[in-house]
């Protein structure tokens, strides 16, 4: 008898950087670590011909490597895609609920939370701070204490001196809010990001002092590169005791 074979998994959405500042959103098939980096297999939109004079979709499948090529979807889940590790994201036998939660380090842990960009184990979590840190804002998650250097126990987020993308607009925000004034009104804007095209991330800030005023701010990916790296930069420096090597003016 015939073993059926299982279904081809269901592609989830990403955005691929081509030449030339051009973007697509194309179909996330499986992902691979290597040695030097990461490599995503995605499905680029294409067209081929069809019966007759007609042109019918089809689908170009390569392997680019990530996260310099790809972009993540705003609200798309990628914990389903088929993930090859180059190790074993945790070692057999070793239960997480033997410790305490690394975050609150109140409750039992649940689960071991690991860095879905890199592969390496981060520590244990209980189930409510493991879900804040997949599923929650990533703003007001980075507000807890200890939550950067939490995903810093990545090695490779530590290695490059990163987080992993979800966070970067958290942090451009952030620093947008402390740096960014209408006028000489002293209050902090709000910040939101409105739109991401091009390498670009517009960002709407809004002043709700006695003159009420709406402006926006460009933050281009060097500058967001930039300012991630000045975040981590400042996250271990406050775990040493060293003085915050303050405020990056990427986006000033």
């Amino acid at each position: 008898m015939t073993t059926p074979s299982a279904p081809e998994p269901v592609p989830v959405p990403i955005r691929v950087l081509l030449p030339g500042d051009q973007e697509v959103v194309a179909h996330l098939w499986s992902r691979r670590q290597a040695r030097d980096g990461w490599r995503y297999e995605v499905g680029l939109p294409a067209y081929r011909n069809g019966p007759g004079d007609t042109v019918e979709p089809a689908e170009y499948r390569v392997w680019v490597r990530a996260p310099q090529h790809v972009r993540p979807v705003d609200g798309v889940s990628y914990d389903a895609v088929p993930t090859e590790y180059l190790e074993r994201p945790c070692r057999r036998g070793t239960r997480a609920d033997d410790y305490l939660c690394r975050l609150c380090k109140q409750s039992p842990a649940a689960a071991w939370d690991h860095c879905h960009e890199h592969g390496y184990v981060r520590g244990p979590l209980c189930g409510s701070c493991n879900t804040r840190e997949g599923t929650g804002l990533p703003y007001y998650f980075l507000r807890l204490e200890g939550a950067a250097l939490h995903l810093l126990e990545c090695r490779g987020c530590l290695e490059q001196r990163t987080l992993p993308r979800r966070f970067h607009t958290a942090i451009v925000r952030a620093h947008l809010e402390q740096t960014e004034r209408h006028g000489r009104c002293p209050r902090e804007p709000y910040a939101r990001e409105v739109e991401h095209a091009h390498g670009v991330r517009r960002f709407e800030l809004e002043c709700s002092g006695w003159h009420a005023s709406r402006w926006t701010k460009d933050v281009t990916v060097p500058e967001t590169a930039a300012l991630v790296q000045a975040f981590v930069d400042a996250a271990l420096a406050s775990r040493e005791g060293r003085p915050s090597p303050g405020p990056a003016t990427a986006a000033g």
